[in-house]
């Protein structure tokens, strides 16, 4: 453990989640794991700087996909004391003007995020209050005053503000197994030649759970490429995990079409040759939740599969 720390900056966890204990792994495959700033510069291979804003402004990506007609939430705006603005060009810069939004399109739930953010920070559901001028948070299960909580959560993005969309319904199966978080798929392509989906894990979120991060409690399990086919849970100690394991025969619905989805995505963006792509399933079929063109590199720990065999032939 200590010469891969020297090499390769991998400590305890990483070492655990990845497996690297196991005696079938040779010491070759052990140094092609990747994490920290070596994870970052052989990631920096791929993508063109010029084009990763695209991928890093929730807004921004967005608008990036609605216009070349790939299937995500539907936009409501962009909430900023100075420059906010709805999805109908109206002013979206004071906790009225959200509760207007809310009122005028007749929205029961929206979705709020940071305009920048990553792990399901500053995530959270909001629903009209009882009460004049209050939101109901489904984070806090609690009635709070609007002008306040809009404040409190600007504060953790205040230059660019917070994203307003549509909440995901998921399909009853993903529903079944954490029925609080949207459980989406995080799907590894890479596009040197023709986009090619190269891993998949199902996340599930913490019973209760908001968000589907193990970082906040809850699981991954890997997918097979082949069919879809969920193998066991992967959690990290303490972990509270779903509410519900998928069974033995548990298949993902619609995994083709979400492989074939985000192979298409990529296509598309200029400069981009590789991307996490967080994929939710609705009922009606898959959708683009978000992409990171730095997924957490836990990813090939929890496939324990080596980062280098998920994403070689790297690019000239």
């Amino acid at each position: 453990m200590a010469a891969l720390y020297l090499w390769r900056d991998i400590g305890p966890g990483f070492y655990q989640r990845a497996g690297l204990y196991r005696r079938e792994l040779s010491w070759s495959d052990k140094l092609r794991f990747r994490i920290g700033r070596q994870y970052v510069r052989l990631l920096r291979r791929f993508n063109d700087p010029a084009y990763l804003m695209m991928l890093r402004n929730k807004s921004l990506e967005k608008a990036v996909l609605s216009q070349l007609g790939v299937a995500n939430t539907p936009f409501y705006g962009v909430f900023h004391p100075q420059s906010g603005r709805d999805h109908r060009g109206q002013a979206l810069r004071t906790a009225q003007d959200v509760l207007d939004l809310l009122s005028r399109e007749s929205l029961q739930r929206v979705a709020v995020k940071l305009v920048e953010g990553y792990e399901g920070r500053g995530f959270d559901i909001v629903q009209v209050g009882e009460n004049p001028g209050t939101l109901f948070s489904e984070a806090s299960q609690q009635s709070v005053d609007a002008e306040a909580y809009l404040a409190e959560r600007l504060a953790q993005c205040p230059d660019l503000g917070l994203l307003l969309e549509a909440p995901i319904t998921q399909h009853p199966a993903l529903a079944a197994l954490n029925p609080s978080s949207v459980n989406t798929l995080r799907l590894w392509v890479t596009a040197v030649g023709q986009p090619r989906v190269r891993s998949a894990l199902l996340k599930m979120g913490a019973e209760g759970a908001l968000v589907d991060y193990s970082s906040k409690g809850g699981a991954a399990a890997v997918v097979s490429l082949e069919d879809g086919r969920v193998g066991p849970l992967r959690l990290r100690a303490g972990a509270a995990g779903p509410a519900a394991a998928p069974g033995e025969d548990f298949l993902v619905p619609y995994f083709a079409e979400a492989c074939q989805l985000a192979e298409n995505c990529l296509a598309l963006l200029p400069g981009i040759r590789f991307a996490g792509f967080d994929l939710a399933i609705t009922p009606e079929g898959p959708l683009v939740v978000e992409l990171n063109d730095q997924p957490d590199p836990s990813h090939a720990a929890a496939l324990g599969i080596p980062t280098l065999d998920l994403l070689e032939p790297l690019p000239g």
